[in-house]
């Protein structure tokens, strides 16, 4: 198999039909999709193999391969993908939320990309997508060929740093990749580190393939302060990881100025909550070790010094406040 997708399962009933058939009106032959039920408390499944005996016919035509894989516990995404990626047999690897959805070719045309510009990576543009509109989407706002020029923009937040709508040659997958732990942060953590691992180049089709659902009345869009506060908790769980990682590599030096970016970025979550003096002195505890260095530190964007000083003044959610009262008058 040339291509493999990984599609974690979890909750997703709503939506498992529509993403399940998007992947089974791929054009590209010989794929291997590894679904993996993540101890789903719903009929995902029961859906999921209702679609797969549907489509048994195209299935067998196209010489796919259809696994589903159960998690021994409810582990969460990020330990979902890692048994995903140690479990595949495909030359590239993809992945797809299972409320998310692709177009026809996705497969098809990242997989050309790859082998004509000979990347280790490929990434394509996308919609965002409430189930009732699609709306076109530039993957990144400046696109870097280099491998550690895109890590480095992922790093300060200039860039997406989302799994999805990507292939990602098997080679990337070294024994040095260090698997995220929580579930927030981590296709970045696993992102950079894809990336620092990337030989060749990376290649950018500007063409929206993949469709990122916007789920208006989900958790994730009206988060509550301890929703908020857990989110920060993983991503820095998840940025200690990437620390780690290039600790390990002796890449630290290197990259120190991003790696403080990224502690910065880990902090983010917290932002709507600056106005309170506990989740204050929680957002100042975890960005001790940055100080004041990151503003005078030349190799970081005038952006991560703004943000940096606008949380540490507290003036973001005035900011915040402001806007949302003017978006509301109009």
């Amino acid at each position: 198999m040339k291509v493999s997708v990984i599609v974690p399962v979890y909750g997703v009933e709503k939506y498992m039909a529509r993403c399940a058939r998007s992947l089974f009106a791929q054009t590209l032959d010989r794929v291997e999709f590894i679904f993996i039920d993540d101890c789903t408390p719903d009929r995902s499944m029961t859906i999921l193999q209702e679609e797969i005996e549907q489509h048994s016919e195209v299935i067998a035509e196209k010489q796919w391969q259809v696994r589903i894989e159960r998690m021994p516990q409810n582990s969460g995404q990020a330990e979902v993908r890692k048994h995903g990626i140690q479990s595949a047999t495909g030359n590239y690897i993809a992945f797809c939320d299972s409320d998310d959805w692709a177009e026809p070719t996705l497969l098809e045309d990242l997989l050309a990309a790859a082998e004509k510009s000979d990347s280790d990576i490929v990434y394509c543009d996308f919609f965002t997508d409430n189930g009732q509109k699609a709306t076109p989407r530039q993957r990144f706002r400046h696109f870097e060929q280099s491998p550690k020029a895109l890590m480095k923009r992922m790093m300060t937040g200039q860039e997406n740093g989302s799994l999805w709508g990507a292939l990602y040659k098997r080679t990337v997958f070294q024994e040095n990749i260090i698997y995220p732990i929580g579930n927030m942060g981590e296709d970045l953590a696993l992102n950079i580190q894809f990336l620092y691992n990337a030989s060749t180049s990376v290649a950018l089709l500007q063409k929206p393939l993949y469709h990122y659902f916007i789920n208006e009345s989900s958790i994730s869009n009206n988060p509550s302060a301890e929703n908020i506060e857990r989110n920060f908790r993983f991503m820095n769980q998840n940025a200690d990881v990437v620390c780690r990682f290039f600790a390990e590599n002796n890449a630290a030096v290197e990259y120190s100025a991003e790696l403080k970016s990224l502690r910065l970025l880990a902090c983010r979550p917290l932002t709507p909550l600056l106005g309170k003096g506990r989740y204050y002195r929680l957002w100042r505890q975890q960005v001790a070790t940055i100080k004041g260095s990151i503003l005078f530190d030349f190799r970081l964007p005038l952006g991560v010094k703004l943000h940096y000083l606008c949380s540490w003044l507290r003036i973001i959610p005035l900011l915040s406040s402001i806007k949302h009262k003017i978006q509301s008058a109009r």
